[in-house]
């Protein structure tokens, strides 16, 4: 899950990641050590600078995060309207493909209409029918 806590701070301008949120261990070619006195050491750099990008995005909302990778084979429960034009009942379980076009739907009925298992969409239909 995606929260609001930041790692990266502004000092003088540029994007920097103080060492007490830094990763250790991973070897970054983009990253700048500068160290102020021996209580300011950070990181900054490109990805500093990405990472603040990434951060302010998350901040503003407009970060959308997918339940799965573009083209992954999802299970979409399907419903039939009756004929009173309010009363729906499960009609099939269809095989689809996540995609560039239909993800917006993806997002928005994931775990209610759109499933990554056959099984828990299975578990929906059940549940659909239990409650008509």
């Amino acid at each position: 899950m995606i929260d609001n806590k930041t790692l990266t701070e502004t000092r003088n301008g540029e994007n920097v990641i103080p060492l007490r949120n830094a990763v250790c261990g991973i070897d970054m070619p983009y990253w700048k050590l500068s160290v102020k006195n021996e209580n300011e050491t950070f990181l900054s750099g490109e990805a500093a600078d990405k990472l603040a990008t990434f951060e302010k995005a998350v901040s503003e909302g407009r970060i959308i995060v997918l339940p799965c990778p573009i083209g992954t084979t999802l299970y979409q429960v399907q419903m039939q309207t009756m004929r009173d034009g309010k009363t729906k009942r499960f009609r099939e379980i269809r095989k689809v493909k996540f995609t560039h076009n239909n993800f917006h739907r993806v997002v928005e009925g994931y775990g209610t209409k759109y499933f990554l298992t056959r099984k828990e969409a299975e578990e929906k239909a059940r549940e659909i029918c239990i409650t008509d």
